[in-house]
């Protein structure tokens, strides 16, 4: 089997696990206000986490091929501008890149590329498209209630990828991941998280956004309100479904591959710190169901493969200083013998 595949960048996402530690008083507000709280130069760091794991089988098979992959992005978000209606322009510059895939149980079958830890001529395909996205900014403009208004910067992007792949033997993996719809997809999900409003328990907020291949539809929920020392955290649950729509259920790639897509499925959770007005922590399990259909090079044979895949993906929100920190300590990890 040629052993390719897209490697998930998951919004793609964002979104998230509960910080410990919080403990529930009387004192708790009854209510909250939980949307971002920007201010003309303020600036953060967010990075996503993400692990995957996708079980491939083929009919008459004895079986099966186990791909795995490790991601992290990382994003300096850095408030531009507050209009007096409360709309935000956003620069979202890319801070950390680190990619690994690779197939069965060792590491030997992959490659890996980590901008924080790897050296800027490390031997690695991945570094090629990785690499040239490093500093790279893209600009969002979010109105008071959520909603994008507008984005740019993608196209680029891509530019500047391709041309440091001119063989493409490496973009091919990320060719959903560098259009405009799957990049603001990822941030309408992370927003998606706050409610741009006033909630009490139990209170609920829908969110729908469409990304290259799937419809999204999750529901958010607050589920909690704590006390923790001089601040509030509040608990937010949520669950969603991505159906394929129409026009890209099915999708064929230059190489005569073709890709089907099945439902995906996925649950979460998050924590928002009142202190710094943002989401500070998060986890999301997700699923989804696809399938391959392409030649084998080495038979000549049509093989059609389903592919089960599972994803588990870590929101994480630092300060500047914090961000710092957390890049001299991985890269004096990777000097340890």
């Amino acid at each position: 089997m040629k052993r390719t595949g897209r490697i998930s960048i998951v919004a793609a996402f964002h979104a998230l696990l509960i910080a410990g530690g919080a403990l529930a008083g009387s004192d708790a507000p009854r209510t909250i206000e939980l949307r971002p709280r920007l201010a003309e130069g303020d600036a953060f760091y967010v990075e996503w986490e993400s692990t995957t794991k996708s079980t491939w089988t083929r009919k008459g098979a004895l079986g099966c091929w186990i791909r795995r992959t490790h991601d992290r992005f990382g994003f300096i978000l850095r408030v531009e501008d507050i209009q007096p209606d409360g709309a935000a322009r956003v620069k979202l510059t890319y801070d950390r890149m680190a990619c690994a895939g690779w197939w069965g149980d060792g590491t030997e079958d992959g490659d890996a590329w980590d901008s924080d830890t790897d050296p800027p001529d490390a031997p690695s395909k991945l570094r090629t498209v990785l690499q040239p996205v490093l500093g790279a900014t893209l600009t969002m403009e979010v109105d008071r209630a959520g909603r994008i208004t507008g984005f740019t910067g993608v196209d680029a992007l891509r530019r500047k990828v391709e041309q440091s792949d001119p063989d493409k033997d490496t973009l091919k993996w990320f060719d959903n991941f560098l259009n405009v719809k799957a990049q603001r997809c990822f941030w309408e999900r992370w927003l998606g998280m706050y409610a741009f409003k006033s909630v009490a328990r139990g209170d609920q907020w829908n969110r729908s956004v469409s990304s290259v291949i799937y419809d999204h539809a999750a529901t958010y929920s607050l589920d909690r309100i704590n006390t923790y020392e001089d601040h509030v955290r509040a608990t937010v649950h949520f669950k969603g479904r991505g159906i394929p729509h129409a026009d890209a259920k099915t999708d064929e790639t230059a190489d005569g591959v073709t890709w089907e897509y099945g439902e995906s499925s996925y649950v979460g959770r998050s924590t928002f710190d009142s202190r710094l007005g943002l989401i500070v922590r998060g986890r999301v399990e997700g699923r989804d169901l696809l399938y391959r259909v392409g030649r084998n090079p080495e038979s000549g044979e049509e093989e059609r493969y389903q592919i089960r895949r599972t994803a588990n993906v870590k929101l994480t929100a630092l300060t500047l200083d914090e961000r710092q920190a957390q890049k001299r300590c991985s890269a004096a990890g990777a000097t340890q013998p």
